[in-house]
């Protein structure tokens, strides 16, 4: 149907822009092109969701009816509905009264019915099995993932389960784009979203490859950090817990020896 609509198209833009110069012959020829495809639509109800098909059932009613008041116009048809007031009157109501079905159409499927269709589901689950239940804890997960990930700091992202994730989620979006999948776009749409995190996460996680330059600031950055701490203290930690052990040793002894001296008196 895809092929049909735009071949469609391509013939009315073709009938507008060929046949200026012959207006009769380009009437004719595009109410007999519009005639046809709202036939074939009426006919075929190509769509699986059948207020998908209702609406388009009236869509091309609409457009019957105004490439029907083109046309009778083209052939110099005499009539009284197409005198200019009368004939605009006429497509005023008719397409107002077209687009208020419409309107309605939409809001009572949107009430009536939850999407995706029925049919869709049962489609989708016939058509894919297993690997659609695999998709859908793909995206799921990736979103749990991604939504961690922007909760934690940078410094903790775990990125190798970033990557992981990624993989998983590029091979479930290669089968959904060789099947022609409605899901390929949500699959591409958070194989995207993981791969913008993954690229503006990666630089500052601690759970990143090593990398040369990376270990070469750090051994730098810690060699500063150190010279800054022994800067700043007043005796070094050898010798701080040296006389923490004497000054310990040289209480309990004045303790115990001022408690001899109390028994004595």
């Amino acid at each position: 149907y895809r092929v049909l609509t735009l071949v469609y198209k391509l013939s009315l833009v073709l009938c507008y822009t060929g046949l200026r110069s012959h207006p009769h012959v380009q009437g004719s020829l595009f109410w007999a092109i519009v005639l046809a495809m709202a036939a074939y639509t009426w006919s075929s109800q190509p769509y699986r969701c059948h207020w998908t098909n209702a609406l388009s059932n009236v869509a091309h009613v609409v457009l019957v009816i105004n490439a029907s008041m083109s046309f009778l116009t083209c052939v110099d048809h005499n009539s009284a509905l197409l005198v200019g007031s009368r004939q605009s009157l006429f497509l005023i109501y008719a397409n107002s009264l077209g687009l208020f079905v419409m309107v309605a159409i939409v809001f009572a499927s949107s009430a009536l019915e939850s999407w995706p269709a029925s049919l869709t589901l049962q489609r989708l689950l016939e058509s894919h099995g297993v690997e659609l239940w695999e998709w859908v804890a793909a995206v799921r997960e990736t979103r749990i993932l991604v939504l961690e990930c922007r909760l934690a700091p940078a410094m903790q992202v775990p990125i190798h389960v970033v990557e992981e994730r990624l993989s998983i989620l590029r091979d479930c979006w290669v089968q959904a784009k060789t099947r022609d999948s409605l899901f390929e776009g949500i699959l591409n749409e958070c194989l995207q979203e993981l791969a913008e995190l993954h690229e503006t996460l990666a630089g500052g996680s601690m759970y990143s490859p090593p990398d040369a330059e990376r270990l070469r600031i750090m051994q730098e950055g810690a060699g500063r950090l150190r010279g800054w701490y022994d800067s700043k203290i007043l005796m070094a930690p050898r010798k701080r817990r040296i006389l923490n052990k004497l000054l310990a040793v040289r209480f309990l002894s004045s303790g115990a020896l001022g408690g001899e001296g109390t028994r004595r008196g």
